[in-house]
């Protein structure tokens, strides 16, 4: 018991406060009411406005090409919530910091493979990604406005992302080219995992760029 006495008082003594988990349910089932639906419209919106759909470059390797994607419009994002939160009170300020995560999912995108044949003629091949999933982790800094803790600015620190299955589905290539290619994709799966990551990174950065500064259902006032 003294044990749970002395932490409260060292809290208060640095001036950090960490929110009760009712305060925390209230924050996140604020944000998936109200601010969830704002980024499922406004995110594929802004994937088609900056040219991300279609993608007209994917990767280049060798004699390799991956261009044309299309579908990550069809983004659709799952949970936004916050995963911890500190506020700093003092004499003159209130401020803090906020930790979220975003998970968002793409069930199809389909690209094109193109690779230069023997007689200098370009090939081009179907290529689908299915499953992919989007994982973002974001952090925050709280500001005080008329008695309301607001989300004033977002970074991005993390981003990742990873597809279910990747592969050719052209029915009218030879079967050696398709394994040849098929290969080749699997090789690059992590630099395609990164290039999906990072588009979808920018694109929320630019929808937050909009939304900010963000209400968080808290008042000091109440």
């Amino acid at each position: 018991q003294s044990q749970q006495q002395q932490q409260p008082q060292q809290q208060q003594q640095n001036g950090q406060h960490g929110p009760e988990p009712e305060v925390m349910q209230a924050i996140n089932g604020y944000l998936h009411e109200n601010v969830l639906p704002k980024l499922n419209e406004g995110l594929p919106s802004l994937v088609k406005s900056k040219g991300y759909d279609p993608m007209p470059h994917v990767m280049q390797r060798q004699n390799m090409d991956l261009t044309d994607l299309t579908g990550l419009s069809t983004i659709n994002t799952t949970t936004f919530a916050v995963k911890s939160l500190t506020l700093r009170l003092d004499t003159s300020s209130v401020g803090g910091a906020v930790d979220l995560a975003l998970h968002a999912s793409i069930p199809g995108m389909l690209g094109k493979m193109s690779r230069q044949g023997a007689l200098g003629l370009m090939q081009s091949y179907d290529v689908k990604f299915s499953g992919t999933q989007l994982s973002l982790g974001l952090q925050g800094v709280l500001s005080l406005q008329n008695g309301k803790i607001e989300l004033a600015n977002v970074s991005i620190p993390q981003s990742r992302a990873q597809y279910a299955s990747a592969g050719l589905t052209s029915e009218d290539a030879p079967r050696f080219r398709l394994r040849e290619l098929n290969s080749a994709l699997q090789e690059s799966q992590q630099e395609v995992q990164q290039k999906f990551a990072m588009t979808v990174k920018h694109c929320v950065e630019g929808v937050f760029q909009k939304m900010l500064p963000l209400p968080l259902n808290i008042s000091l006032l109440a």
